[in-house]
Parts: structure tokens; sequence; C-alpha cells
């Protein structure tokens, strides 16, 4: 048997049933108890059951689904391994609770995380006697040393010579496992959005590199464009510096500075302006 908590993380968020609700991890430990019972896990007990009126399970009916076999309730204790009932938690909102119990008196709480075997702290209302699929280990096991090592590692009070402490190991082995696969499962899950990430940022990088070419494309256009009038403009002023001589102020303004104004644009006359000065400066 594989001990289950209903407050592993794996699980605990889960709807009950269909409860508006209750989860698993706040009143899941009657299917937490049945999940021990079958081997599956208690999510898929939870979704393999048939609730009565939201979160209520139907002992019989329950069984059978999970392909167990139910031989009633009684208040009697049992020689089996099975399902009891306690009202511990009445005045804290919880009517019921549901844990595991063997015939030596020491339970699994699905209230424990780690679920472990220990001593039984609660009342007993009822009994459910519902086979479980697995006996509980009743033998002594003895294991090398270094496994032995290796999971006291894990639980420094755990005890090879006891089948209490191997059945407790086991449940946090198990545990241990669901967790890593589950981690595993969200690294593929990160690892593909990441690559779809990826994917888009560069089709956005190829889209901006695209755009920065055509860009300085035309900037390059315009550049060339820009050195051929600044060139004929650098040879123009050189010309009239060398023939301003000739001129006198009035004849200098009308018959070169007007004509290059029509020509060139009015910015231009600033620059003559300050030739024409130099010159008369000169003279």
């Amino acid at each position: 048997m594989i001990l289950r908590s209903q407050k592993d993380p794996l699980w605990k968020n889960e709807m009950l049933g269909t409860c508006k609700y209750e989860t698993i991890g706040s009143a899941g430990c009657k299917i937490v108890c049945f999940s021990m019972a079958c081997g599956l896990t208690p999510k898929e007990v939870n979704e393999k059951i048939t609730y009565s009126s939201g979160c209520l399970t139907v002992d019989s009916r329950n069984a059978k689904e999970l392909g167990l076999k139910y031989n009633g309730r009684t208040t009697t204790k049992p020689k089996i391994t099975c399902i009891a009932e306690t009202n511990h938690y009445k005045n804290s909102g919880y009517p019921q609770h549901f844990y595991v119990i063997r015939p030596d008196g020491m339970i699994a709480d699905p209230l424990d995380y780690p679920c472990y075997w220990k001593k039984n702290p609660y009342n007993v209302v009822s009994y459910r006697l519902i086979e479980f699929k697995e006996a509980t280990m009743e033998k002594t096991y003895w294991i090398k040393s270094d496994l032995r090592n290796s999971l006291k590692e894990l639980d420094e009070d755990f005890d090879h010579t006891k089948a209490e402490d191997h059945e407790k190991m086991a449940g946090k082995v198990e545990s241990m496992i669901d967790r890593a696969v589950f981690a595993e499962q969200e690294a593929i899950k990160t690892a593909e959005e990441c690559s779809d990430e990826l994917l888009r940022k560069e089709a956005e990088y190829k889209e901006v590199v695209d755009k920065l070419n055509t860009l300085n494309s035309k900037l390059t256009i315009n550049n060339e464009t820009n050195k051929r009038i600044i060139t004929s403009q650098l040879i123009l002023l050189n010309s009239l510096e060398t023939g301003l001589w000739q001129y006198k102020d009035g004849e200098f303004v009308e018959q070169v500075v007007l004509p290059l104004e029509e020509t060139l644009g009015y910015h231009l006359l600033g620059a003559w302006t300050i030739i024409w000065k130099n010159i008369k400066g000169t003279k």
C-alpha cells in the first residue's frame, strides 16, 4: 500500500467532486483513503468515482467503481486493514474525518504530509469494511547498509527492522517520485513556452533589422545627394570668392546675391553676406 496525503501539492488544490468550495486538500480525506486501498492517486479517484450531492460519497457504489469489495460498516474493531471514521473535528466544521487503520491500531492519516503510520489519536465512530488490494506489510525487512544509510538521509528516524517504517518510507519515496514527474512535466511545458516566445522574439528582431536596413539604404541615398549639393555649393562659393573683387557694393548685390537667392534659396544669403563683409574689410 502506498500512503497518500490530502495535503500533497500534486492534488490538494483539485476541486472535490462537484463541490463549489471544497478541495481534496480541505475535505478529501475519504477519497485519499480510497486511493490507498485501490492503488490510484487521489486525483485519479476523484475523477473516477460518482459523487452524491456535490461532495458526498457512497461507500458501496464507490468501492465497486474502484474494483474494491465493500463488506459494510461496523462499530466493532475488525481484524483487517480498513477505513475508520472519527468526529474529532466536528467543532471545526468537519463532522467526519476518515483515515486508514490497521489491526494493530496504527493509522495512516491523510491530514499528515507526508503520510506515515502512527498511533491513533482519534476516537472511532465506525469502521468501513473495504478490502484493500494490497495487504499491509508484516514481514521484518533487512536491507544492505548502503541503501539503509541512504534512506536514513531521507528520514533520520528510519528503522529498517520495522515494517511500519518501510511503509512510511515507501510513501515518502512515492511522493517524491510523483513530485519529480510533476516537476518534469512542468519543465517540459515551460521549455515549450520559452521556445514559442523565442520564435516570436526572433521574428520581431528580423522585422526590426529589415526596417533598419531599409532606413540605412534611404540614409545612404540621401547622404550621397547631400554630398553632391554641398560639393557644388563649395565650388560655387570658391568661384564667387575669387570673382567678388571686380564688383562694387551695389553691383555685388544686384548681379550676384539676388540671382543666387532665386536659384539656391534665401538661406544662403547669410553666407554670401558674411563673405562680402570679409572681403570689404580686406579692401
